[in-house]
This record gives structure tokens, C-alpha cells and sequence, in this order.
């Protein structure tokens, strides 16, 4: 800031990669130094977002946060998103810290009274009843589940359940349980009304009450998952809220903002960055995406955290392979067939145990149990049966033949299976097809049901060439120059190069093809993804784009083949079954997860609201809710 002018580029590299402790050091050292004080300074010396982002930087957090209630309650009108999203997100330490800072900032005022003042009806008491920081604390293994049943009919009964809504029951409710027994009374709530608790919130509701009801229901279920949707909010329809923006990506830096960030990427199909390079420009977007940039760094051990997968199917305790086929074999015995047994007993063995099942069964009834089942039952409930009684890599080698029999082919499900899948277990799917089909060669039948850059693709995919390595191997030179040559092949030319896109796309490791895609935005100034769809069209298209959400966010990828199995006229039964099936003891936990905060309503609820009888009671025993 010496001399004429500013240059903004030193002031991001210092204050983006800096924790606010250490800004905080910073300007005490600097008034030290120079007699000046830093925050005044750079006041003179900036405009505009950049300003307000570098002033929100060297803030310490809980007086950024007061200070931003207060300007939300200042003027004509009042920001109620901005208490919402402040005062419903807080603890009981959190708030008390909070109006105590408040009061200091601004000459002993109350932060209660100021809420008092400036807000009015039920939203000014769910406002109050939060600020009184009475909220009981506890984890899960606190939760009282009568009384979450309990607060479930009690807000059933104020709620649907009368003419008219009691909010008073709401807020006691809402505003004073623990974010544990909440999440139990929501469950509640849906077995008892038959749907979710914010769809009855949206109906009985209105205004920024209804707005701070649905605030705490989505904190409750996913706390980084709100803030996405804050941002995403920030940044949707005719310009940018860009105060909102500021407040949610400096505010939850060194909270929560890597989860915030896969949260995003997840529900709203491209990154954080893009989103801000999109929506932002200039000084004020390259600090920005400094702090993007930052949080990868610092905070390495939370990066990732989608990676330890979980299924919701696991082994069974005391498990023993001869109970269980007797039990089968005693649920298709005389008229009829007790089929909540058969959910009972396969929905609640991994599939290593019902192969033993299987097995069992055949020594003590000299029959196989899946032409038993098949012979008994029929439909949909019918082939999820199945699919759970084969061996995983069968299953899909099966699902892939059928993918590609009679007239047309099922792109998306070869999509599927093969973007999905590291070079080792390609290499048993193609040895597990050639023997289920009479040494029939997976790769020989791609080739003869699929054609063109999209045959191409499936081939590549098929040798099982894939490089390997984690973040460590990833060689940035390597990633910048595929970016480059990315780039050439597609918008940086007239027509586009396929063959340069394969042999990126199928080949590079998913870490490097990680780098590559935050190397192709800053050369570009456009996403990989959104270059893809200006690009290209049809399969090709979609394998590319399989590829780069697989890249991204594997549980992502199904969430959204789920979602589409249930969109439209008609449930795609076999892809949602399939994607179930396959997943239930690898990451469908983080499905479920995904699929929740992406599309608002829990997986279970989009299996009711599409499947029926035994068939949809299997799917919601596999998925576990």
C-alpha cells in the first residue's frame, strides 16, 4: 500500500492464507510498525467486495458475525435471512459469546432487545427463545425416543393434526431440544404423519417464521449442507447477494467450508469455484478463491472425508447359514409366501453371508434357493431378491449383458458400471463375463452394440489402463499441459477432438484428473463440465460427464442415477434397483447422504413415494431408514 495505488495481489496472498488468529497478530504487529492501524488502512486503500471481504478477513470472527446482526437489523427493514442464518446455527456457547461481544461492540446494547425492536409475531419469539441460549445439549446416546415421540405428535397436533397452527409448540420444540433428539422426533414425525417434517413446516407456515423453522431442520440434518444452499441461494436468479456470499465463505473458513465445499459440488453439479467464478470477478473473486484454495491446505485431515465409505448393509452377529435357510425355507412352505421374512432375513446379511445361505439351503433341501424364490415370487420385489443373492461382480457382469440384449442399447447402465469401476475390478468383471457367458469377451460385445467416440470410450475404459496414485503422484505440470491440450481439443479450436478427450479422461487417475479439472477452470475461465455439454452430445457426452462426477463425488454420481430413476412418468425399476443393490456395502450411506441434501427429501421417502408392497419394503430395509 506504499506509493501510488494498491497492490491487491500481496494483500490476498498474506491475509487468504493466514488463519484469523494469526490476521488478528497481524494488525496488532503492524500498528506496532508503522503507528497505523491496518483495518483503517486498508479501508482507504480498497472498494466495493474486496473491501468488504478483506474487512470480514480481519475481523475476528464472533465481532464479524455482531456486527452483521446489526447491520441486518439497521434501516428500513430488517435482513430476517441474515438472523436465520446467524442465530440458528449457533450453540448455546456459541450465542452466549455472541451477545456479550454484541453488547461490548455497541455500547452495552442487548442483542435480545435489538431482536425485540426490530422483529415482530412468532418470529421475534423464535428469535428470543434462540437467543436465551437454552437449548438442551446431548448426543445420540441421549435421546429419549419416547419423548421425541412424544414432541412428534405434540407438533403433529399443533400442526396438520388441527384448524390452524399453534407456533408456541413449534418454537418449545424447535428452538429448545437438542440437535440429537431432533433428528430422532424428524423420524418420528414422518412414521407417524406420513411425510416429512418440513413438507408439513411449508404447509402450515409462512413467512420468516416458516424461513427460521426450515433453517433449524436443515442445520439439524446437515449443518454444511445449509450453508451450500446459502451459498447457492447468494448466487442464483439476477446478480449476486454478495454480503451473503462474503459472510458464509469467510464465516465458516476454519469451521466447516470443506465440508460446505463437497456439500455443494455434490447438490448443486459444479464446484464452489466455479460458482464464484462464475458469479464474481476481479479482486474480490481471486480472494475468493484464495480462501478456497487455502482450506484444501489447511485443513488436509477433513479433505476427504467422503472417502471413507460405508454401506448400510453389514455382516450379521451370530450368524448362522442353516437358521436362516430354514427360515426361507419355512417362509415358501404350504399356500403362500411370507415375504416380510424373506426382507427380514436378506436385507440383514452381507452378501458373502447369503451366498453361504444359498449354499446351505441347497445341501438341506436339494434345491437352489434362488429358482425357489423366482418360482414364488414375482415383479420387481422379484429381481431385487435376486440381485441380492448374487455375487456382486456377477450381478453387474449380468446387468452389463442385459445392457446390451435386444433392440437398442442401455448406455447409461454401461456408463454406470464402467466409469465407475478402478482398473482392478474391471479386470474381474471381464474374467467373471467370460466365464457366466460361455467365454464371451466383454469388450468384443461393446464393441459390436456400441459405435463411434462412445465405443471409443468404453474400450479405453474396458483395458483397465486407468493410471494410479493418490493426491501425492499428482505431477501439476502433467495436469496443466492436459488441461492445455483439453482445452485445444474443445473450445480452443473449431470442432472438437475426442480422441485427446479419452485419452485424459479414461486414462489419468482420478487425483490427477482432480488437479486437471481446477487447472482447465483457471485457464479456461470455464468448468470441464460446462465445456463438455457445449462440446459434445449423446453418450459420449455422458460418459465424459460420468466420468468427471465420479471424479468428483462417487456417491454423488448414484445419488443423482437414483434421482433420475424416479423422475418422470414411471420409476426406472432396474437402475434403481441396481444402484441400491450395488452399493448397499460400499458407500450407500454417503448416497443416502447426498442424495438428501441435493434433492431435499430422504432417499426412503423418494423409495415410498415411487415403489410399492414387498417390492418397496425391501428397498427401505436394504437402505436402512
Amino acid at each position: 500500500m506504499g506509493g501510488w495505488g494498491t497492490e491487491e495481489a500481496p494483500i490476498i496472498e498474506i491475509l487468504a492464507n493466514r488463519s484469523n488468529s494469526q490476521r488478528v497478530e497481524l494488525a496488532s504487529q503492524f500498528k506496532t510498525m508503522y503507528g497505523d492501524d491496518l483495518v483503517d488502512r486498508l479501508k482507504g486503500e480498497l472498494k466495493g467486495d474486496f473491501e468488504e471481504t478483506v474487512l470480514a478477513l480481519m475481523t475476528p470472527p464472533v465481532e464479524y458475525q455482531a456486527r452483521c446482526l446489526k447491520a441486518a437489523m439497521e434501516g428500513a427493514g430488517t435482513s430476517e435471512d441474515v438472523l436465520i442464518e446467524i442465530m440458528c446455527t449457533k450453540n448455546n456457547q456459541e450465542l452466549e459469546d455472541l451477545k456479550t461481544v454484541y453488547s461490548e461492540v455497541y455500547d452495552d446494547n442487548s442483542l435480545e432487545e435489538d431482536i425485540e425492536s426490530e422483529t415482530s409475531g412468532h418470529f421475534k419469539r423464535l428469535l428470543v427463545s434462540l437467543c436465551n441460549a437454552q437449548r438442551e445439549e446431548g448426543g445420540e446416546d441421549d435421546v429419549d425416543e419416547g419423548l421425541a415421540e412424544e414432541d412428534a405428535r405434540e407438533i403433529y397436533e399443533a400442526g396438520e393434526g388441527q384448524r390452524g397452527t399453534d407456533e408456541s409448540k413449534f418454537n418449545s420444540v424447535l428452538a429448545l431440544r437438542s440437535w440429537a433428539h431432533l433428528r430422532v422426533m424428524f423420524d418420528k414425525y414422518n412414521d407417524l404423519a406420513g411425510q416429512s417434517i418440513d413438507n408439513m413446516i411449508d404447509e402450515e407456515c409462512e413467512g420468516a417464521v416458516e424461513d427460521g423453522y426450515l433453517a433449524i431442520v436443515s442445520c439439524v440434518r446437515n449443518l454444511p449442507g445449509y450453508f451450500a444452499k446459502r451459498i447457492n441461494d447468494a448466487c442464483k436468479g439476477w446478480g449476486t447477494d454478495d454480503t451473503t456470499l462474503i459472510r458464509c465463505i469467510v464465516s465458516r473458513s476454519e469451521i466447516d467450508l470443506v465440508q460446505v465445499k463437497e456439500v455443494f459440488e455434490a447438490r448443486y453439479g459444479r464446484t464452489m469455484a466455479e460458482a464464484v467464478t462464475d458469479e464474481c470477478d476481479g479482486d474480490y473473486k481471486n480472494m475468493l478463491l484464495a480462501i478456497i484454495k487455502w482450506i484444501e491446505k489447511a485443513f488436509p485431515g477433513i479433505i476427504g472425508s467422503m472417502a471413507d465409505f460405508q454401506g448400510t448393509i453389514f455382516p450379521a452377529e451370530d450368524f448362522d447359514a442353516e437358521v436362516d435357510a430354514e427360515a426361507l425355507h419355512e417362509a415358501m412352505k404350504g399356500w403362500g409366501t411370507d415375504e416380510d421374512l424373506i426382507i427380514d432375513v436378506l436385507a440383514n446379511r452381507s452378501n458373502a453371508q447369503r451366498l453361504e445361505i444359498r449354499e446351505k439351503f441347497k445341501q438341506m433341501y436339494g434345491e437352489h434357493l434362488i429358482d425357489r424364490l423366482k418360482s414364488e415370487l414375482k415383479g420387481d420385489f422379484e429381481d431385487v431378491v435376486v440381485a441380492l443373492l448374487t455375487p456382486p461382480i456377477e450381478y453387474l457382469a449380468r446387468c452389463m449383458k442385459s445392457a446390451m440384449k435386444g433392440m437398442g442399447t442401455d448406455e447409461q447402465a454401461l456408463i454406470e458400471i464402467l466409469c465407475t469401476k478402478n482398473n482392478q475390478e474391471i479386470e474381474e468383471l471381464k474374467a467373471t463375463y467370460a466365464e457366466v457367458f460361455d467365454g464371451g469377451s466383454l469388450e468384443d460385445d461393446i464393441e459390436s452394440e456400441t459405435s463411434g467416440h462412445f465405443k471409443r470410450l468404453l474400450v479405453s475404459l474396458c483395458n483397465a489402463g486407468r493410471e494410479e496414485g493418490d493426491e501425492n503422484d499428482v505431477d501439476d505440470g502433467l495436469a496443466e499441459e492436459d488441461a492445455t491440450e483439453i482445452y485445444d481439443a474443445g473450445e480452443g479450436q473449431r470442432g472438437t477432438d475426442e480422441s485427446k478427450f479419452n485419452s485424459v479422461l479414461a486414462l489419468r487417475s482420478f487425483p490427477h484428473l482432480h488437479v486437471m479439472f481446477e487447472k482447465y477452470l483457471e485457464l479456461s475461465g470455464n468448468s470441464i463440465d460446462n465445456m463438455i455439454d457445449e462440446e459434445c452430445d449423446g453418450a459420449i457426452k455422458d460418459g465424459y460427464m460420468a466420468i468427471v462426477y465420479c471424479v468428483r463425488n462417487i456417491p454423488g454420481f448414484f445419488a443423482k442415477r437414483i434421482n433420475d430413476a424416479c423422475k418422470g412418468l414411471g420409476t426406472d425399476d432396474s437402475t434403481l434397483i441396481r444402484c441400491i443393490v450395488s452399493r448397499s456395502e460400499i458407500d450407500l450411506q454417503q448416497v443416502k447422504e447426498v442424495f438428501e441434501t441435493r434433492y431435499g427429501r430422504p432417499l426412503s421417502e423418494a423409495i415410498k413415494d415411487e415403489c410399492g408392497g414387498d417390492y418397496k419394503n425391501m428397498l427401505l430395509a436394504i437402505v436402512k431408514d
